[in-house]
């Protein structure tokens, strides 16, 4: 994602969707991935991201959490750091009937809608729309767990 620049120009398009932006360790490199992104989208054309809603994810936050079914268990341990906006979780799931086990651990930074518009824009698109979820409903702030927002480059 950082490293887009055989891609500059190329694209009516650029989609990133399931949260698939934030995951570098520092928001200096997220930045850096997501000029990339713009880089790589024609001028006229349009970038779409789709990530979580800090603002909606904190308000249902959980520390802990335990699944069950009849096949599997998951335990979950999350921490959100409100001075940096990652979240990092830790993740266990058991397969009952085969005993085996997976772990998992990711970290992501969460941007708040603002915070998100900002950020496109300074990447230098316009005209940017925010939907609540994929079915084009209004965004809102506490609701909205996965937002998509729609910005265009400008034409030379």
């Amino acid at each position: 994602m950082k490293k887009l620049g055989w891609a500059k120009g190329k694209f009516d398009l650029v989609i990133n969707l399931y949260t698939s932006f934030g995951y570098f360790k520092t928001d200096k490199e997220n930045k850096e991935a997501l000029y990339e992104l713009v880089r790589a989208v024609k001028p006229g054309g349009y970038l779409v991201i789709q990530t979580i809603n800090r603002d909606c994810l904190l308000k249902v936050f959980r520390p802990f959490q335990w699944e069950e079914n009849s096949r599997y268990s998951s335990i979950a341990g999350r921490e959100y750091d409100s001075k940096t906006h990652y979240i990092e979780s830790y993740n266990i799931f058991l397969d009952k009937k085969s005993g085996q086990g997976e772990s998992s651990y990711n970290r992501i930074r969460l941007y708040s809608m603002a915070e998100m518009k900002r950020l496109l824009k300074s990447a230098g698109l316009m005209n940017l729309k925010v939907l609540g979820n994929f079915k084009g409903d209004r965004p809102n702030k506490y609701s909205s767990f996965h937002l998509v927002y729609i910005g265009k480059k400008p034409k030379k």
